[in-house]
This record gives structure tokens, sequence and C-alpha cells, in this order.
């Protein structure tokens, strides 16, 4: 915020001065305009400068923006893949139940002692 108001005074300061010169230059005495053509090379110059800044701070924020947007985008798949695996163990564990289940239940149809007893724990 320092270097806004800064660069907001620096701007100021060189309209200022190249508007005096122009004035004392067309009123007083032609030897004025050498002071408007340093201020206004000064004025030009810093302009320049700001504008090269703000080219390059958004370049910045968009190459942060992509970088925000991938690291999203890679979060996301990770999520999906975590997703995905969590599916395929609860399933295992559906047909390892349903499995047990069946081997409990033809034990019990057969009457004897097969060992599926023993193995389900009753």
């Amino acid at each position: 915020m320092r270097t806004i108001r800064r660069r907001r005074r620096t701007l100021l300061l060189l309209v200022l001065l190249t508007a005096v010169f122009s004035v004392l230059a067309c009123l007083a005495a032609p030897g004025f305009w050498i002071g408007v053509s340093v201020t206004g090379f000064l004025l030009v110059a810093f302009v320049v400068n700001l504008r090269n800044r703000s080219l390059l701070e958004q370049r910045h924020r968009r190459a942060e923006q992509q970088y925000e947007a991938w690291v999203e985008r890679r979060q996301a798949a990770v999520r999906r893949e975590q997703a995905r695996r969590a599916a395929q163990r609860r399933e295992l564990l559906e047909r390892q139940l349903e499995a047990r289940e069946e081997a409990r239940r033809l034990g019990r149809d057969l009457g004897g002692d097969t060992g599926w007893r023993r193995a389900v724990n009753e």
C-alpha cells in the first residue's frame, strides 16, 4: 500500500512539474522548454516502468492461479482415487462376509460339524 501511494505521489509530481514548466515556457521564457523535455521524458519513462511492473504482476498472478488450479485438480484426482479404493475395499469386505455367511449356512444345512462352525466362532 505504501508503494502505491509513493508511485501515485511520484506520478502526480511529474505531471505537475511538466505542466508548470509548460506554462512557464509559454508565458515566461523559452528556456523552460528544457525543463518540459526533462520532466516529460521522466514522466514517460515512469509510466512505461509502471506498465511493465503491472504486466509482470499480472503474469505472476496468472501463473499463481494456474498453479492453484493444477493443485485443485490434482487433489480432486487423489480424492477420486481414494473413494474408488474405499469402494473396492467395501465390496471386497461384502463379498467376504457373503462367503462366510454362505459357508456358515452350508455348514448348518449339512447338520454335521464340517469345521466351518469353528471357523466362524460358533
